[in-house]
């Protein structure tokens, strides 16, 4: 597909539903611009009303009629913009704010973890920004620009062939020569988006990473690697942009000749007794507004080429397709027992997914186009049954967590398959069994809101359904209970960005808490205490312990001491498992876990 037909696609799929409020705006300016005509000529006939001595009872009334066709055009413009705020502006920004949060929410959450972040938000941001921006300059500068150069010129025609003629050579070389423009900078504008959107992405990871800046004292490297990176984009960009403004000026001649020659041809007519004055002052007035329009597209050809790389790529994210696809008649499980089975599961993932490879790119250099795939599982196997408790150990890189991310349906295997209760997770309805799901993980995602809506934030709509008494019994299976009443306002606190108002312990207790409420099946523990001290660990390990009751339970896990009172251990070595059982007799068969366990125990001791 084109880059101009996916453009054309997406922008009528997100503004589609504003197409007749955006139509009746448009036909209100075109009607604004048709006025535009009736003043000069008014005004050219009032000049030959005085020139040649006329009643004054008639010039005054043409000065009246003047004045009520300036009027209506405020009225006019007025009532347009007042439409505009209370049913187009915010509503373009809402339709494509919508529709970026409805394809990052369609997308799995393997490709939202293989996307470098800083990268799909510079192209959310930008792309987003400059398709809003690119409508609202459709509406409200182009069409009127180019509605009112057309019905100028026709005008000019109309009352004399020859000056309309020169407006619309003027026109016609003008737009040829933009066109012109936009070709030969092409391959220069891709280049310097990329350029840009690599050095938004070098920012992001530093604002990402702040507190590590500043606690190593890494100021000046910081901002001095910020401003090379600026520089090296800068240092491309302004030699471009001096060369197109060289052509935009030299192109911008054509107006000014235009100009001139529509004066010449004017003062001839006039001596030559062909026209009166005030028709020259017509003819200069409407030629004025014909050919003044030009130099605004000057302006915004350069506004648009800069957006249009952003633009192409935002809308290739928007036609993104997701690799996790829900059947047409997906199975709802209900109830959900937790019977968990896999059988000669295997994956692969890409280091990073592919949002843009341009034509002319040939470096192959960008962190996003690498498409190597990594093995991260391999012919695994085992059935967790339901209601039972089961550890899986390993070394980092083992395929742990893949393996928890697969179970989620975070991803889809490479081949083999992962079974809920008897049923093959791939057509189960995803919504209705994440919503039986609870997940807690090493780092506990919260939100800059309350205790409250962090705990309630999986609910679906069901929050206000929870009282206090339900929050005070979840708050103390989660050990909440532990902290809650040293805060101000207890539930309702507010817990800052990421929860830097709590220490690691009492996040992880609301990540319990938050999985808890919603009465999941299945429970899954990944890293959930390889990050705390080994007291509070213990705390976390006592509410993970009270929380598994009667649920299917996976802790993924580093510790020994967490996992040692699961009803079984999975050990995972190189994406397989080389082991299943019970500790004591993994401790006597399975080497690798022998030696994890000896490891760990001469940790405690050192």
């Amino acid at each position: 597909m084109s880059t101009r037909k996916a453009f054309f696609e997406q922008a009528w799929a997100i503004f589609g539903p504003l197409k007749w409020r955006m139509a009746l705006v448009l036909a209100i300016i075109a009607l604004g611009q048709a006025l535009s005509l009736v003043s000069p000529y008014i005004q050219g006939t009032v000049i030959d009303n005085v020139s040649q001595g006329k009643a004054m009872s008639q010039t005054y009334w043409l000065i009246a009629l003047a004045g009520g066709v300036m009027l209506l055009g405020h009225v006019l413009s007025y009532s347009r913009e007042l439409y505009e705020i209370n049913k187009v502006d915010y509503d373009i920004d809402e339709a494509a704010s919508d529709q970026t949060m409805h394809r990052m929410t369609s997308l799995s959450v393997g490709q939202h973890n293989t996307l470098h972040s800083g990268l799909k938000q510079s192209i959310i941001n930008r792309g987003q920004h400059s398709l809003t921006s690119l409508v609202n300059m459709l509406i409200y500068e182009i069409v009127p620009t180019a509605s009112r150069a057309v019905i100028m010129t026709v005008a000019m025609c109309w009352l004399s062939m020859a000056m309309g003629f020169i407006v619309l050579v003027a026109m016609a070389l003008f737009v040829s020569l933009t066109l012109w423009m936009n070709h030969i900078f092409g391959s220069d504008l891709k280049k310097l988006e990329k350029m840009w959107n690599q050095e938004s992405r070098f920012r992001s990871e530093i604002i990402q990473h702040i507190s590590h800046v500043l606690v190593n004292a890494q100021e000046k490297k910081a901002r001095a690697e910020a401003d090379a990176k600026y520089g090296e984009t800068v240092a491309f960009a302004r030699p471009m942009w001096r060369r197109f403004l060289v052509l935009a000026y030299l192109r911008s001649t054509i107006v000014i000749v235009a100009r001139v020659a529509v004066m010449a041809i004017g003062a001839h007519y006039v001596y030559s007794g062909r026209y009166t004055v005030g028709s020259i002052v017509v003819f200069w007035a409407w030629s004025g507004n014909a050919l003044d329009g030009l130099w605004n597209i000057g302006t915004l050809q350069r506004q648009i080429i800069k957006m249009w790389t952003s633009i192409r790529r935002y809308c290739e994210f928007l036609t993104m397709e997701t690799d996790v696809r829900v059947v047409s008649n997906p199975v709802v499980l209900d109830p959900v027992r937790g019977h968990i089975e896999a059988r000669n599961l295997s994956f692969a993932y890409e280091n990073r997914m592919l949002i843009s490879r341009d034509e002319d790119d040939t470096d192959g250099d960008d962190e996003e186009e690498k498409k190597e795939k990594q093995a991260a599982l391999q012919d695994v196997s085992f059935v967790i049954e339901p209601g039972e408790t089961v550890a899986i150990v390993g070394e980092s890189g083992s395929g742990k967590t893949t393996l928890a991310s697969l179970l989620v349906r975070a991803s889809d295997p490479t081949s083999g398959q992962i079974l809920i209760d008897g049923q093959d997770l791939r057509v189960l309805d995803l919504h209705a069994f994440r919503s039986k799901v609870g997940v807690v993980e090493q780092h506990v995602p919260l939100f800059d809101q309350s205790i409250r809506y962090n705990i309630l934030y999986g609910l679906n709509g069901q929050a206000i359904d929870v009282t206090e008494e339900d929050l005070e019994r979840i708050a103390k299976v989660s050990q909440i209970s532990r902290f809650s009443h040293k805060l101000e306002k207890g539930f309702d606190t507010l817990i800052g960005e990421r929860g830097l108002k709590l220490s690691g312990g009492e996040r992880q207790r609301v990540g319990i808490a938050r999985a808890l409420i919603k009465d999941p099946a299945i429970l899954i523990f990944d890293e959930a205490t390889s990050s705390l001290d080994v007291k509070v660990e213990a705390e976390i390990r006592e509410a993970i312990n009270e929380a598994s009751k009667g649920r299917t339970t996976i802790i993924i896990a580093h510790r020994y001491s967490t996992i040692r009172y699961a009803n079984r251990i999975i050990v995972m070595d190189d994406g397989r498992i080389v082991g299943q059982g019970k500790h004591e007799d993994l401790y006597k068969s399975c080497e690798p876990y022998r030696s994890y366990v000896v490891l760990q125990r001469g940790e405690m001791f050192n």
